[in-house]
């Protein structure tokens, strides 16, 4: 459950086999794009409101799986807190503010009825503090960091950007409000990366190309996409550093420039405040993870591996993140696509409890 965006696996318990995958925006942003704006919405007494919209939507992601055949047994939860307390309709505001204390980091079980999921049984997974959550704590499981000595990093890349470096045995993680731009929102033509949603950008020649997810008719932009097509328009110029438009310049694309907005298709286009947008959520990320690395005495050379997560999916090119500066240039070659691995860590649990007990234990 992100802030933004749900996805969802459909696994076989016993051999761990992922049948089916589905995904779908978060409608509990109609309450405010971030946790800060939900909490204050919990306490205007819209949280039973925001509940039963995030059940629902879960509820449908699970008939789609049912539609299959498939039995639903057992479902597992994985957030950050905020989103964990709002689906079981518990009170964050105690995140909100100092001391930032949630109502619960411990796993929870439910039966399905008990909170209107559609499922015998539900499991929500261990969170580590009031802004690490279990799709954070699931991320380390996933990328086994907990098991190595390496100098590490992990960067979640959301909503909520969450950052994990593992060195010399000690785990430290911090978390970034980057705003959902990353995910498409809050962008003129941005979208969740789904169906018909922009994720790739290059030019061929002197044409702009672009692919879409399931290559399906192009209907917006998502994060991945937003990432490639602003390195692509610093390489061409059309972008300065400093994220403005230029005025004039000889790349063959200035012509897709039109009133500050940068037209890959007739209807679908990026401004100059999505750039802004941009801009804010990657400083934040980047920031977070220079503040993380001097805390621990780490240098960039040092990191041996970085993992780069989230919903943005397997689609984001490193290269591009480096060049827009969400990354540094020194780790671009140590930077691996590892998707979702909040997804990733629950199958793990779901298919194994040894997996269950080894993440209650990392928490702690």
């Amino acid at each position: 459950v992100g802030t933004t965006t749900l996805a969802a696996s459909l696994v076989d318990k016993a051999t761990g086999e992922i049948f089916a995958k589905a995904s779908a925006l978060n409608p509990q942003g109609a309450f405010g794009a971030d946790v800060l704006n939900r909490i204050s919405a919990f306490g205007d007494g819209k949280g039973e409101a925001m509940r039963t919209s995030v059940v629902d939507a879960t509820n449908r992601l699970i008939a789609k799986f049912a539609s299959t055949g498939a039995q639903i047994d057992e479902v597992l939860v994985v957030g950050n807190p905020t989103m964990l307390h709002l689906l079981i309709g518990v009170d964050p505001t105690g995140i909100g503010s100092y001391p930032f204390t949630p109502a619960f980091v411990e796993t929870k079980y439910f039966e399905g009825a008990h909170i209107g999921i559609d499922a015998r049984r539900v499991r929500l997974l261990p969170s580590i503090s009031a802004y690490l959550g279990s799709d954070v704590s699931a991320g380390i499981l996933a990328c086994e960091m907990h098991k190595s000595d390496k100098t590490q990093l992990l960067m979640d890349l959301g909503t909520n950007g969450e950052i994990v470096l593992s060195h010399k045995g000690k785990l430290y993680a911090a978390s970034t409000a980057a705003g959902p731009a990353l995910e498409g929102a809050n962008l003129s033509c941005g979208m969740g990366g789904v169906s018909g949603a922009i994720d790739r950008v290059w030019r061929e020649g002197g044409e702009l190309r672009f692919t879409t997810v399931e290559n399906a008719p192009a209907r917006g932009i998502c994060g991945c996409g937003v990432i490639d097509l602003i390195a692509l328009l610093l390489d061409e110029g059309i972008l300065d550093e400093t994220g403005a438009f230029s005025e004039e310049c000889d790349s063959p694309l200035f012509h897709y420039l039109e009133d500050d907005c940068f037209y890959l298709t007739p209807d679908i286009y990026l401004s100059q405040d999505d750039v802004r947008q941009f801009q804010l959520a990657k400083a934040a990320i980047a920031a977070g993870v220079e503040a993380l690395t001097a805390h621990c005495g780490v240098k960039m050379d040092e990191i041996a591996r970085v993992f780069l997560a989230g919903g943005l999916g397997y689609y984001m090119s490193p290269a591009s993140a480096a060049r827009t500066g969400l990354i540094s240039p020194t780790l671009l070659s140590r930077t691996q696509i590892v998707g979702n691995t909040a997804l990733a860590g629950a199958r793990l649990c779901l298919i194994d409890e040894k997996n269950q007990a080894a993440l209650d234990t990392l928490c702690k």
